[in-house]
């Protein structure tokens, strides 16, 4: 997980907004808006994960694949090889439709 301020000047007011944030949720950065710690953790672990792995074009294609069913993307480019995602056809550089 990426530093986070508490924005408290204090040690131990620190430490209370720390156990408030284990309690409830971790404010977004530059947010009041809280998400609940395991989502957090969560996402970044996945992140962790995909920059410690060797990706094949094929592992990069199911991360692809996930986010376009979380409606998060559209399509994406694969920078080497040939591969679908919904309806488009990826080339390095280009974005063919079917």
């Amino acid at each position: 997980m990426n530093g986070r301020s508490t924005g408290e000047c204090q040690h131990n007011t620190a430490l209370l907004a720390v156990a408030e944030w284990l309690r409830d949720e971790i404010p977004k950065p530059w947010s009041h808006t809280r998400r609940p710690v395991d989502e957090v953790l969560h996402v970044d672990a996945i992140l962790s994960s995909i920059r410690i792995s060797s990706l094949t074009a094929k592992d990069a294609e199911r991360v692809v694949s996930a986010l376009k069913d979380q409606e998060l993307i559209e399509a994406a480019v694969m920078k080497a090889g040939l591969f679908l995602v919904g309806e488009l056809r990826c080339i390095p550089g280009k974005i063919l439709e079917l």
